[in-house]
């Protein structure tokens, strides 16, 4: 069977090609309308005729310049060839002389052989005088009137935006018109539903998707084959205003994480947007990406094999990748990705190649976060309405409303709409369950995978609705196995038992890790007996059991600390593997700091710091061209941090430093330092350094909000629990005194630190007291001005 023709590939039309007894005209004819027919194969029958188009470069090709001169003789027989070279001009179009072209016009007419019409245009070369060109399509209806014969009219409305189809631009946003054809070739090549709207991965024909250049001019892409994408559209099953605001904050999110001086290669950013309207509305909104080879999902269980060379130490790198990834939205951006999972992780997989200019392009093999139709800033409002996932089944606990069906990998606390507390620890929830997938492949396979996914099964007792999630609560069937299984514990974790937890704003709703996960991981550190990779392994699972799937959000370590430990434990499993691993120097992960805030060089950066658990910064791919490295705390930071240090006399210089800094930036108090061993922000490095006069004038500038920020590089604590670590520090306790009314010190919180030392202890109740003080003389006022008290 002979292969379908590709658009931008006719034959060359010359005279050897065309058969004898056919015409130029005819032959041409041929050529146009099979190359437009090939971008309809497989459209059904009534989408076609708003879909086909005539490819810019297969309209080149056709009507080149020999086919044009032959047409021409055809055309203008007795003229002369110095006729025929200027009619010639005329129909390609000279830019010198402001010549517009007529190529696309031409092909209108010759596109079912309008005779009357192929007429008129013979009529116009004739003349020498001005007639219409390329630029006047589409005709409006005055255009028409003056210049077409009216038996013709309908013809041209109904075929002209055939020949003159849209052109898409990288990092653009257009606004195309319904009757405007997009340059898509046949079918799509696959349909992934989503939260918010459906991916389609599509051929854009040749020529008709430009790239932005480092100059920011546009041009098209270097290939004669159609580019591969993958667009978003937000026009299915969410019309009118919801997928305009989905598409609004999508879009918007993604704008802000292009233009920072901070990004991370692998979050997914668009490569531009468009949208379509009718006479009265928008009817169509759409984000363009980069067509990725497969989801996480798909490589972690349908035994996808990778075309790049990878072990698990390549694997654990790129999970360490994207856990920085998140890290980064999370602290650079105060965004929370709130639908983090496998199919949410795209796999970018391709072997070493050789280009179409002969080039040898090397093997790539990434894993990016995409998707942020759920996503949201820290401080914003939540988003409600019908968001879903159409993957997933049934809510847990369904009779409480939620924005969206329960999402397998999302954390205990953001399951109901009314009580959702989402936080980036519900991010790290979700991060820590992929964790334990690409474990389970990364020793056995996708078969243990899949055994992970399908012991996920809970009953709900009221309504026998069924769910699969990684936990499970005390409303389902299995939670018998949580208080009664003798066998409910790590094995290797020195039978360390999962801890029940209350699921925030559900009454007398508890939930526990469920206990197909807990024997899953039992039996997968059993299959590495005697395997050198067991150590590692239990270090692993340690980490995703004990500090992350944890059901009090509160406890569970940030996505920055995280990416240490894991980090930890891919140097440990490489070093295992190390003779066997490729050597693939272009895998190899680098990383940049960012400069001074001003600086113009767009320096990119992920998230760096330390925690208790000691351990470096992991190198982590950076979008941008190298750049010059900031080797340096910051300004005010560097000030902090000398202040305690120097002598009394060299003091007020030092605080004189930290007020200009906070005059020219107040914004500096919530931002962490740069420098990947510091990391830290201004408040947590005076507490930590004990420099009480620069601690201050912080607290002077800071409100509830800024007290409240989780320090990634001091162990995801608020500014109150930095100055509570062990054994308290009395002298930064007694400093927020006067800032009481931005912080709430509940009586839990007191409890949870009674191991400071006693005046650091009474330092802290003062707060508590002093609160308690205040709303007692409150209720004192009330009474006097109630007349029910004697006091003055």
């Amino acid at each position: 069977m002979n292969a379908q023709r590709r658009p931008s590939s006719p034959r060359s039309s010359t005279s050897s090609s065309r058969p004898r007894d056919t015409t130029q005209q005819q032959y041409l004819s041929g050529q146009i309308s099979a190359s437009i027919e090939s971008t309809i194969v497989g459209v059904p029958h009534n989408e076609a005729q708003i879909r086909r188009f005539l490819p810019k470069g297969d309209l080149t090709t056709i009507l080149s310049e020999q086919a044009l001169r032959i047409y021409l003789k055809e055309l203008l027989s007795e003229s002369t060839d110095e006729f025929i070279d200027n009619a010639l001009s005329r129909i390609t179009g000279d830019p010198e002389h402001n010549e517009p072209p007529r190529r696309a016009l031409l092909a209108l007419f010759l596109y079912h052989q309008r005779s009357g019409l192929l007429h008129h245009f013979r009529n116009w070369l004739l003349s020498q005088n001005d007639f219409p060109s390329d630029r006047w399509l589409p005709f409006d209806q005055n255009r028409l009137t003056n210049t077409i014969p009216t038996q013709y009219h309908e013809y041209i409305k109904d075929y002209q935006y055939i020949f003159i189809p849209s052109t898409i631009k990288e990092g653009m946003h257009d606004t195309f018109q319904s009757k405007e054809r997009l340059p898509y070739i046949g079918v799509p090549l696959a349909v992934t539903d989503g939260s918010s709207g459906t991916v389609f991965t599509r051929e854009v024909a040749p020529g008709h998707w430009e790239e932005k250049r480092k100059n920011g001019l546009h041009a098209s892409a270097d290939t004669i084959k159609p580019t591969v994408l993958a667009f978003k559209v937000f026009s299915g099953g969410h019309i009118g205003q919801e997928a305009e605001t989905n598409f609004e904050i999508e879009r918007s999110m993604l704008k802000d994480l292009r233009k920072s001086n901070y990004t991370h290669k692998m979050i997914l950013l668009d490569s531009g947007s468009f949208v379509i309207q009718d006479e009265t509305r928008v009817i169509q909104h759409c984000l363009i990406f980069e067509r990725a080879t497969y989801t996480l999902e798909d490589f972690l269980t349908l035994e996808k094999k990778a075309q790049a060379p990878w072990t698990g130490g390549r694997l654990l790198t790129n999970l360490v990748d994207i856990v920085q990834a998140l890290a980064c939205l999370h602290d650079h951006f105060d965004t929370l990705h709130l639908d983090i999972k496998p199919d949410n992780i795209l796999v970018f997989d391709r072997p070493p190649s050789q280009s179409e200019d002969g080039n040898l392009e090397e093997a790539k093999f990434e894993w990016k976060i995409s998707d942020f139709g759920l996503a949201r800033k820290r401080k914003a409002k939540e988003r409600t309405g019908p968001l879903y996932d159409r993957n997933r089944s049934a809510s847990q606990s369904a009779s409480l409303p939620a924005t969206r069906p329960a999402g397998r990998f999302q954390a205990p606390e953001v399951q109901q709409r009314a009580s959702s507390k989402a936080s980036g620890a519900s991010d790290v929830w979700s991060m820590g369950c992929v964790i334990l997938m690409v474990l389970g492949f990364v020793v056995d396979g996708p078969s243990r995978v899949s055994e992970l996914l399908g012991s996920l099964r809970l009953l709900i007792q009221k309504g026998g609705v069924t769910d699969r999630l990684f936990y499970v609560t005390n409303d389902t069937y299995q939670w018998r196995k949580v208080t009664l299984w003798v066998d409910y514990h790590y094995e290797y974790l020195d039978s360390y038992k999962p801890v029940i937890g209350d699921v925030p704003g559900v009454p007398q709703m508890q939930a526990a890790v469920h206990p197909g996960v807990v024997e899953w991981s039992n039996e997968l550190f059993s299959y590495c007996a005697d395997r050198p990779e067991q150590p590692v392994l239990k270090e692993a699972l340690g980490i995703v059991f004990k500090r992350v799937l944890l059901i009090e959000k509160s406890e569970r370590i940030g996505a920055f600390s995280l990416s240490k430990r894991l980090a930890d434990v891919r140097d440990r499993w490489k070093k295992i593997e190390a003779p066997s691993e490729p050597q693939n120097d272009h895998l190899k992960s680098r990383s940049l700091h960012d400069p001074e805030p001003n600086d113009d060089n767009g320096i990119t950066t992920p998230p760096h710091g330390s925690d208790n658990q000691g351990g470096s910064p992991v190198p982590s791919p950076i979008v941008e061209e190298p750049q010059p490295v900031a080797l340096d705390h910051s300004m005010l930071c560097s000030a902090i941090t000398q202040i305690s240090a120097v002598s009394l006399g060299e003091q007020p210089r030092l605080l004189e430093e930290i007020r200009n800094e906070l005059r020219r930036d107040p914004s500096q108090v919530r931002r962490p330092c740069p420098l990947p061993k510091c990391y830290s922000h201004p408040i947590h490095v005076a507490i930590r350094n004990k420099s009480y006069e620069a601690l201050k004038e912080l607290l002077r500038i800071a409100d509830s909000d800024d007290l409240n920020i989780r320090c990634s590089g001091c162990g995801d604590r608020t500014a109150l629990e930095e100055a509570c670590e062990e054994p308290g520090d009395e002298k930064a306790l007694t400093l927020f005194k006067p800032h009481k009314s931005k912080l709430e010190v509940t009586k839990s919180f007191c409890d949870d630190h009674k191991y400071m030392k006693r005046y650091a202890m009474n330092a802290l109740k003062e707060l508590r007291q002093d609160l308690g003080q205040q709303q007692k003389d409150v209720g004192r006022l009330r009474r006097i001005l109630s007349g029910k008290s004697n006091g003055s």
